[in-house]
């Protein structure tokens, strides 16, 4: 009996030391984890409330309005903690979430949106803009991904943490709202994508369906050159640039793109239908074979961007065609841009102009044109109409050759009359050939109205018996070379007399007057001096 109940008792003992021997176990294998983390609450505001947080255009504004649920980083210390946008009054917003070891007093930087948050630096991410929907609101828009904004505080720590003072997120990029239309500012055109550079650096803005309303947010720039380039749902390209452009972070612009549309010579055949270009349109490139058929449109201003074209419309070796390098059908205006090369057909110059029609050239490119055989450089053909109508050169480098007795600027060498050649910028070199003058007449008796040159640096040489500027025979209303010039040299022909007049005596009595830098060289048939036979005649103020 006694036997059995020492057992018991032992037994019971030792259940006893199990169970505590257990609880000991469990206890070291499980300790309770400290956590570095601490509860974070602050309120922050947009600040510019009229500039971004991009949720709602109104007219000339954005209102800038937060929504619950947004991510916002606060790094520190070289961490980044995500908060939660929890609650939203107005412009302002209360941030929620656990920040990781914060010490108090120490800096810290704000970003809106987290995404936006270039690792722990505090800075936006370089790539950004890089590549954007072209919307205002909703997925992947400026709302979502591209309203950065920014802020800085000190951390404020006492068993939880917050911001010292009050906070506005400053929004660090431009916001646009571009309406693309067709350089006359009325065509609309549906775009996608909308490539916009600026510098080095391009901001693709792809839609998913084309539209002539594209939202894009971009960095502050000043004083920028800023270009855009555009393929619309005519699956034509179009493009259009501005100088000197500046805009700042936080505002919201709206800009109307007047956009060109660029036509390209490339692919297109000596005999294909004749090409006439609009007003508005940028000219590129080179035709098989370098020849086509081109024109300008009666009222058209249009760019020649590294052209090359010959009116030897040849193909194969068999000849369709000769004409004008490029044939203005009225008058019109040719930008240069890049280096442009324009060749006429024989008889017929590089670039026509009709008798009673204007061309104005300008810009900052390079051109040169050579006539063909018999046919001015620019101006008048040699068969057919060989008048020519009004020439005015205000910019750009360019070099006129005349075909064979043919004038660089003005007539081909079957006469008829010149209007007005006025060159007031620039750098202009005028070259005759065959007793052709660099600027005025061919080689045939012709007129000339008044020959102005008031601006830009002028060099005009004459061929065998032709003056630099003028001609062999015929009559000009007056040459006149102001004291706004550079520089203004007139070569004479090998064995001409004069390097400015008329080689023709007898013309000289049915000519105007020559005034050089207000002086007086020739009037009603009488000269000052003989400083006109001198060559080269060089007139620098």
């Amino acid at each position: 009996m006694e036997d059995k109940t020492m057992k018991k008792v032992f037994g019971i003992a030792a259940l006893l030391l199990a169970f505590v021997a257990c609880n000991k176990v469990e206890t070291e294998i499980q300790p309770v984890e400290k956590s570095d983390g601490i509860p974070f609450s602050a309120t922050v505001s947009l600040g510019d409330n009229a500039a971004t947080k991009a949720l709602a255009e109104s007219g000339s504004t954005i209102t800038a309005t937060w929504a619950e649920g947004e991510k916002v980083a606060l790094i520190h210390n070289g961490v980044s903690d995500e908060m939660t946008v929890s609650s939203v009054s107005g412009g302002s917003a209360t941030i929620t979430g656990t920040i990781t070891s914060p010490v108090d007093g120490e800096d810290v930087t704000i970003i809106y949106p987290s995404s936006a948050a270039d690792g722990t630096t505090g800075n936006i991410k370089a790539d950004l803009l890089y590549a954007q929907n072209g919307l205002l609101t909703g997925a992947g828009s400026i709302s979502e991904n591209y309203d950065a904004r920014k802020g800085s505080s000190k951390l404020k720590v006492d068993g939880t943490a917050t911001l010292s003072g009050s906070v506005s997120l400053t929004n660090q990029f431009a916001i646009f709202k571009f309406t693309v239309r067709g350089a006359d500012g009325t065509t609309v055109i549906s775009a996608k994508p909308l490539t916009i550079t600026i510098g080095t650096q391009d901001y693709v803005i792809t839609p998913a369906a084309a539209t002539d309303v594209l939202y894009a947010a971009l960095p502050a720039v000043s004083g920028e050159k800023v270009s855009f380039d555009a393929t619309g749902s005519d699956s034509k390209t179009y493009t259009c640039s501005k100088d000197g452009v500046t805009f700042a972070a936080a505002k919201f612009y709206q800009s109307t793109l007047k956009m060109a549309e660029i036509i390209s010579l490339s692919g297109r055949y000596p005999g294909d239908d004749e090409l006439v270009i609009a007003d508005g349109c940028i000219l590129t490139d080179f035709a098989v074979g370098q020849s086509y058929k081109v024109s300008i449109a009666d009222g058209a201003t249009v760019t020649l961007r590294d052209v090359q074209n010959n009116g030897k419309i040849e193909d194969h070796g068999t000849i369709l065609e000769y004409r004008p390098g490029i044939k203005c059908l009225g008058d019109a205006t040719i930008i240069l841009e890049g280096n442009n090369t324009v060749t006429g057909g024989d008889q017929y110059a590089g670039i026509y102009v009709p008798g009673d029609k204007t061309l104005t050239i300008r810009g900052t490119g390079s051109l040169n044109v050579t006539g063909g055989y018999s046919a001015a450089g620019i101006g008048g053909n040699a068969t057919g109409d060989a008048n020519c109508g009004s020439i005015v050169i205000s910019g750009g480098t360019v070099t006129a050759t005349g075909g064979s007795s043919g004038a660089g600027i003005g007539l081909g060498a079957n006469g008829g009359e010149c209007k007005d050649i006025t060159i007031s910028g620039g750098t202009v070199t005028a070259k005759g050939s065959s007793g052709g003058a660099g600027i005025g007449l061919g080689a045939s008796w012709g007129g000339c109205k008044a020959i102005t040159i008031s601006g830009g640096t002028v060099t005009a040489k004459g061929s065998d018996n032709a003056p630099g500027i003028g001609g062999v025979e015929g009559v000009y209303e007056s040459i006149t070379i102001t004291g706004d010039v550079t520089k203004v040299t007139a070569t004479k022909g090998s064995w001409a007399q004069y390097s400015i007049g008329i080689e023709d005596d007898y013309s000289w009595e049915y000519c105007g007057p020559i005034t050089i830098g207000g002086t007086v060289y020739f009037h009603e048939g009488n000269f000052t001096n003989n400083d006109l036979t001198t060559s080269p005649f060089v007139y620098q103020p």
